[in-house]
């Protein structure tokens, strides 16, 4: 695929969800006590097709949108130094923030044939959450899950990141070092992922695992007494282990937890407006990391107890 084909390809995916609008900066007006509406200094992101207000944050004159056919050319730009397959474009609240994922190819294979797929994901937002990013965003075919990178440098949200400024056209261009990083990163993850798939685990290792990720949590009135919330989402962890993807992973490895533990955060928590924001770089995408820590670190480094009473008796009742 050329720049020019991808780009269209992408315009054309905006298009179909309307998501093709430009984020104008109108004033933010206050109603006074004369009755009349004033204008501030304070501007806010309007959608230019419906005029409906992107987002409730305001910012100052300085704020200057990438507008999402602009930030989408990363995508074009990409498909010029590199074999890339476009899959997808979407987005979170009022258009708030869209976001675009293209495939590099080459899926990463895990055990005997957990295939999982190295995602981008070009993110551009308008809320003042973040510039337009590029992140890494593996995507496991088994449960349809994105599931975290093993990535240890600074920024773990990012490889490239553009605020929303004057100069941003310009530095939207930079993406050598991006796609460099970016193979870097996959193949650490890849060895990441099959030393989890090929560490044999026992239940005592799955009941630490999971009270590390899922710290129990009661009722206000009654503390010992797990929360509804709680119970169900123990309840999804152990249900998906025991499943083992319909027996399509070995059972008891460290790579059934870690995709038991985060595949539950990603499918039963609460849909919202912004949940597609949450799983690509939000709460749900921060728990799937957190998790993927948790368990490579204890397969790695071997573990002792935390578990508390409370937490293995609600264990030992959903078990």
């Amino acid at each position: 695929m050329n720049n020019s084909e991808a780009y269209e390809r992408v315009m054309g995916a905006l298009k179909d969800a309307r998501l093709d609008f430009d984020a104008v900066m109108r004033p933010v007006a206050f109603l006074g006590d004369d009755n009349k509406y004033h204008e501030t200094k304070m501007f806010t992101p309007v959608r230019s097709d419906n005029g409906t207000i992107i987002s409730e944050h305001t910012f100052t004159r300085s704020y200057h949108p990438i507008q999402n056919r602009d930030a989408f050319k990363v995508i074009a730009d990409i498909a010029s130094v590199s074999d890339i397959e476009y899959r997808n474009v979407g987005c979170w609240g009022n258009g708030a923030g869209v976001y675009a994922q293209i495939s590099l190819g080459d899926d990463m294979v895990v055990g005997d044939d957990d295939r999982v797929g190295r995602y981008l994901s070009v993110v551009n937002a308008h809320d003042g959450s973040r510039g337009c990013t590029i992140l890494i965003t593996p995507y496991r075919f088994f449960c349809k899950n994105q599931i975290a990178p093993a990535i240890s440098h600074a920024d773990v949200d990012s490889l490239f990141r553009v605020r929303h400024n004057s100069l941003a056209e310009g530095r939207l261009r930079v993406l050598g070092e991006t796609l460099r990083v970016a193979e870097g990163v996959f193949v650490k993850t890849a060895e990441v992922y099959n030393r989890l798939a090929g560490k044999i685990i026992d239940m005592d290792f799955v009941r630490e695992g999971i009270s590390r990720c899922l710290p129990f949590k009661g009722e206000e009135e009654t503390p010992e007494e797990p929360t509804t919330h709680f119970e169900n989402m123990l309840k999804g962890m152990l249900n998906r282990f025991e499943s083992a993807d319909h027996g399509r992973v070995e059972k008891m490895t460290a790579w059934n937890l870690y995709n038991a533990i985060q595949g539950t955060y990603q499918h039963d928590s609460r849909n919202t407006a912004n949940k597609n924001f949450s799983i690509l770089c939000g709460s749900i995408a921060g728990k799937s990391r957190a998790s993927l820590d948790t368990i490579v670190d204890m397969a790695d480094n071997g573990y002792g107890k935390t578990s508390t009473t409370l937490f293995d008796r609600a264990f030992a009742r959903v078990a």
